[in-house]
């Protein structure tokens, strides 16, 4: 007999929750793969928690899940294979580490070796992020490749079908797993990161309506011969988009703490934190890390401890507070105590904790804005019935809209007119260009005909690769960019009442 756990739920304070960005009202999790099949559906709409078990025929080490904008299950993977809403493999979706060393595992065994996205612009399409594994001599597992594939849910009935995959994004050796993403600061693209092998190196790539591309190598050299980090444990996103922590490993004793800035896609601002003293000898699985809905309190698990931080405070180290320590009470599951592995902060505002060795149950924070004890860390809070051998999936913010005011709050191809919502608008063509770009104003020419105006070109690190100004009584001007390499370039258009447009614009020859 099918069962069913009904959670209600005080929502108390939800960000944009009136919005309807329900994409990771969805949890799919459960099946240790030590013991018989079985899965369990946590589902966060209607103001209630929702505990569904199903027969779930995968293994989920890691995994991605995505529903649509109401809240309605779509697919899901395990980064080997993608499933339907209907538990079933897609047509299409087998196959999807591609290398010669993936076959013989049946998923990907990376933390956060997979994220799906809604594909801008592109009514019912996804993309997914997912990478390939491979081991040096010593075991330690190593990504050898990045893929991006795409879903179309038109496909096989509407039940959906990948339509490109295994598509090739980089050759370069990576840190296995550890796929995170950003909303961009227009509203509506995402950057995605992914560490190196080391923290030394971060990449970086745009998912855009014209798809993904490479956006370059971000490099810290003070971390060039940092300890490898390890393919169990974490990155995360502040839910403001303005923090980046990367946890390295119990190896690596540290975890690194960025700025984000969500216009570049560019950390800054780095501060390293010792977990050296934290971390028992024999610590096993690594951990995971959370950041509070507030974005203050980042939480960061060791296997055995839970430890809060505050990221206002100035000396981050200083700050910790333990909340949450293991203990001797059985898990339900395999042999051992309570432990602590990979963190996901839900819709209703609650983080949850998976377990580390395989659980029945998940371990919650219920009151994550509070300071120390206050959070209200509840070890195994939430009891799921089934075998569960790692913590929820890894989800970005998709309730986080654009950076109102900020220099790349809009990216769009065509612009209103200033000061009106309405019009032939402002165009820069041709996109990509050439040797020139064209800057026409349209309808908008009496808004520059005394004044003129200023039209200004940046890379994306924000080096002004171009400024000029507009003629006055002109509808259209003639820039060259013959000397600009080629690649992506944000736009902005200035006129001298400081009124602002901003685009997007490629250089190709």
């Amino acid at each position: 007999m099918k069962k069913r756990i009904l959670y209600i739920i005080f929502w108390g304070f939800i960000h944009s929750w009136g919005i309807a960005q329900k994409e990771d009202n969805n949890w799919l999790t459960g099946y240790d793969n030590n013991l018989p099949m079985g899965g369990i559906s946590m589902s966060f709409n209607n103001n209630t928690l929702i505990l569904d078990y199903f027969p779930l025929k995968l293994l989920m080490f890691s995994k991605s899940v995505i529903s649509d904008s109401s809240g309605n299950l779509l697919c899901y993977t395990n980064g080997e294979y993608m499933m339907n809403r209907m538990h079933d493999t897609m047509p299409n979706g087998f196959d999807l580490c591609p290398e010669p060393d993936c076959p013989g595992y049946e998923d990907n065994r990376g933390k956060q070796g997979t994220i799906l996205l809604p594909f801008p612009e592109h009514t019912g399409k996804y993309i997914m992020i997912h990478d390939a594994f491979y081991f040096f001599p010593n075991a330690t597992p190593y990504s050898t490749a990045m893929y991006y594939s795409e879903i179309d849910m038109s496909l096989d009935n509407g039940l959906g079908d990948i339509s490109q995959k295994n598509v090739r994004l980089t050759s370069d050796s990576t840190t296995f797993g550890k796929i995170t993403a950003c909303r961009h600061a227009n509203g509506r693209d995402w950057w995605i990161l992914k560490p190196g092998l080391r923290a030394d190196k971060y990449y970086r790539f745009l998912l855009s309506p014209e798809g993904v591309q490479p956006m370059g190598i971000q490099t810290f050299p003070a971390f060039q011969n940092h300890p490898i980090t390890s393919a169990f444990s974490t990155c995360v996103f502040s839910p403001d988009g303005t923090k980046y922590v990367h946890q390295a490993s119990s190896v690596a004793k540290r975890f690194y703490v960025f700025g984000f800035d969500r216009c570049t896609g560019l950390l800054s601002d780095y501060k390293v934190v010792s977990t050296a003293t934290l971390v028992p000898e024999s610590n096993g699985p690594e951990g995971g890390v959370g950041i509070s809905p507030n974005s203050r309190f980042l939480y960061v698990s060791l296997n055995f401890r839970v430890y809060q931080y505050d990221l206002q405070a100035a000396d981050i180290d200083a700050s910790k507070i333990k909340v949450a320590e293991t203990d001797t009470v059985h898990n339900g599951c395999n042999a051992g105590g309570t432990r602590f592995m990979d963190m996901q902060l839900a819709p209703d505002n609650k983080i949850y904790v998976g377990p580390a060795g395989g659980s029945t149950y998940i371990h919650v924070v219920h009151s994550p804005d509070s300071q120390g004890v206050a959070c209200n860390f509840e070890p195994r809070g939430l009891p799921l019935g089934v075998c569960n051998i790692t913590g929820p999936p890894s989800f970005p913010n998709f309730r986080l809209g654009a950076l109102s005011g900020s220099a790349c709050d809009t990216l769009v191809s065509v612009l209103p007119p200033f000061g009106s919502a309405q019009g032939a608008g402002v165009k820069v063509y041709p996109n990509p260009a050439g040797a020139v770009v064209n800057v026409e104003t349209g309808s908008c020419k009496a808004c520059l005909a005394a004044t003129g105006g200023t039209f200004r070109m940046w890379n994306p690190t924000g080096q002004v690769v171009l400024e000029t100004e507009l003629s006055p009584h002109n509808a259209k001007t003639e820039i060259s960019v013959k000397d600009i390499p080629e690649g992506m370039y944000f736009y902005s258009i200035t006129n001298h009442f400081n009124q602002r447009y901003y685009g997007k614009v490629w250089v190709q020859r």
